[in-house]
């Protein structure tokens, strides 16, 4: 497929992913929350972001790819505006600098929790309650967690959430070959933060837990095999919605090194 880093508007290029990618790992801890929010004038209130999405180009090009063998979610933020959310994560595609696209923020006024009809009672649970009830000052706490390398900083921040190939574990694989029939007739790429609640009691784990959404025309519980958290496909009107929740965090867990060319 074609370059999707370098759209003719500019929106994505190789130094914007590279500096936004940088600026997500330097800013400071105290200020990572107001990144999720925006400033609404109307009420003079703060918005937090719902979810994320690829726009309609993005989601053309991520229909050409070929085959996908794993997905990652960059973590980025644009410069600071009080105005608009500027947390900016990238998916990139087989670790490829040609396969990156860009989410943008999505704030509804006026948002309060779907009913189960626009998004499943579990997902409605995690993603919609958890995120959106969530303190303010409690969430630069997802992205960090204890360091077990005495030898190193005391606090981590993760800086991408990964499935595929580089894990080799069945799971990984299944949510892939899931991901892979469906490319081609995919109608919206979403990222809908979440939080597990299980883990934030806990200093050595990291508690945000960002899903993929995928909706095609077609109804995805037809096909082999359902995945995503507790297997939950969300029906949306006029498409259908695959949710993956199954996406590791690194730092802590990375992903092993790949082990030497013996050629080299």
């Amino acid at each position: 497929m074609g370059s999707t880093i370098t759209e003719q508007n500019g929106t994505i290029t190789a130094k914007r992913f590279v500096n936004n990618t940088k600026k997500w790992c330097k800013e400071d801890v105290l200020k990572l929350a107001h990144h999720f929010h925006e400033w609404d004038k109307e009420t003079g209130q703060h918005l937090r972001v719902n979810y994320l999405m690829l726009n309609k180009d993005r989601v053309e090009q991520f229909n050409k790819i070929k085959k996908i063998k794993e997905v990652k979610i960059c973590l980025a933020l644009d410069k600071s505006d009080k105005e608009n959310v500027t947390f900016r994560p990238f998916l990139k595609i087989n670790d490829d600098d040609q396969m990156i696209f860009e989410l943008d923020p999505v704030v509804i006024r006026g948002f309060t929790t779907p009913p189960p009809s626009i998004i499943p009672n579990a997902f409605k649970e995690m993603i919609c309650k958890n995120w959106d009830k969530l303190e303010m000052h409690l969430i630069d706490d997802l992205f960090h967690c204890k360091n077990e390398n005495q030898f190193q900083t005391p606090i981590i921040r993760v800086q991408h959430f990964q499935i595929g190939s580089a894990y080799d574990s069945d799971i990984d694989k299944e949510l892939i070959e899931h991901i892979n029939t469906h490319l081609g007739e995919i109608t919206n790429v979403n990222l809908y933060p979440g939080v597990d609640m299980n883990k934030v009691q806990y200093n050595d784990m990291i508690s945000f837990t960002p899903v993929i959404g995928i909706g095609t025309q077609e109804d995805s519980t037809k096909s082999k095999g359902i995945y995503g958290l507790a297997g939950v496909v969300g029906s949306f009107p006029g498409q259908y919605e695959t949710f993956y929740e199954y996406l590791t965090p690194c730092p802590p867990t990375c992903p092993p090194p790949p082990p030497p060319d013996p050629d080299a």
